[in-house]
């Protein structure tokens, strides 16, 4: 029993795997004519590619799990305990306790809009699983510890995608190895949380990278509002050479649709040239422009990352932005 819930923990919303395919393998033929990935559209590539990583993680969950049926087997066969015992043994969860379920109810009361006692059962379910995952999890990394664990799999390329950045505000070397491309959003918060990070790498690789900004308000959902209006703030003042500095000021206070004017009279900016610049319809064109390319090339969520063409896997910007900026330098 303790198996096939192991097995389904694991796996829970797992689909079928993906056919992974070699970039330069043939996809499929239309019209009698052969088609390959990098002669496809930049947001299927993408779009593809994303698939080819969630492929990977799931056949890495099933990796796990071997791995963990492996250890158990070897434990029990050391400690003369049966399989079935021993594993029942180490996925043991306390029961949930009032004192729990009670607190998660007036956690989420107001959403919940119920009694508790019309819920409570939904709401022990709830914890006991997530108990259960957290015993699950705790277990998966105390086994790769023990016993040095290392999926073997490869990890697929990102597709290089080619993005035409004449009009988009840069700093660093005109020149330089790497191209750091970042989509991002003025009201998004996980944007402003990545800033720092991105602006203290930034400073540390100066002409060595070439950082590009371009903006995709995607927390409009297509409604024009506070992030496209001060994209469009952001813009005049470049026409004024002082976009670096507005942006900082966008990412440093909360963003409104007043905020534009006054960030331009913090900087000193021109005031009639700014205004009439935010009222015309080349700042309006300039954010939509910037959000259809984002949409081209397959990004759905800020801050996304380009280095040199390639979408960046993030789990830590600075890390991770740090890591890719390295590897590309060091083949140089």
């Amino acid at each position: 029993m303790i198996k096939k819930n192991l097995a389904v923990l694991i796996l829970s919303g797992m689909a079928a795997l993906p056919v992974v395919a070699a970039d330069s393998d043939v996809l499929f033929s239309y019209e009698g004519k052969d088609y390959r990935l990098n002669q496809l559209q930049p947001w299927f590539q993408q779009s593809f590619y994303d698939a080819k990583l969630e492929a990977r993680e799931q056949q890495n969950r099933l990796l796990e799990q071997a791995m963990v049926d492996m250890y158990i087997e070897k434990q029990a066969a050391k400690s003369g305990k049966t399989v079935d015992d021993l594993r029942e043994e180490l996925f043991k969860v306390d029961a949930v306790s009032t004192e729990e379920i009670q607190a998660l109810y007036d956690q989420f009361k107001d959403r919940i809009g119920r009694p508790l006692e019309e819920v409570e059962s939904g709401l022990r379910q709830e914890l006991q699983g997530r108990k259960q995952q957290q015993v699950i999890g705790a277990l998966i990394e105390k086994v790769k510890r023990e016993t040095k664990f290392v999926s073997k799999l490869p990890e697929p390329e990102a597709p290089a995608l080619s993005m035409d950045l004449t009009p988009y505000p840069w700093k660093g070397g005109e020149n330089a190895a790497v191209t750091i491309v970042e989509f991002a959003d003025y009201n998004c918060g996980y944007c402003r949380r990545a800033k720092p990070e991105i602006d203290k790498i930034v400073k540390e690789y100066g002409n060595k990278i070439k950082m590009v900004y371009i903006d995709f308000p995607v927390t409009e959902r297509g409604v024009a509002g506070v992030s496209t209006q001060t994209g469009r703030g952001a813009f005049c003042a470049g026409q004024q050479d002082k976009f670096w500095e507005f942006n900082d000021l966008a990412y440093e206070k909360a963003v409104t649709m007043d905020n534009p004017a006054s960030f331009a009279k913090t900087l000193k900016l021109d005031m009639k040239k700014f205004n009439t610049c935010l009222a015309s319809d080349e700042s309006k064109k300039f954010v939509e422009n910037s959000t259809k390319m984002a949409t081209e090339l397959g990004v759905t969520g800020t801050p996304t990352i380009f280095v040199n063409g390639q979408k960046l896997q993030v789990s830590d910007v600075g890390k991770d932005l740090k890591a890719a900026i390295d590897k590309t330098l060091s083949t140089r």
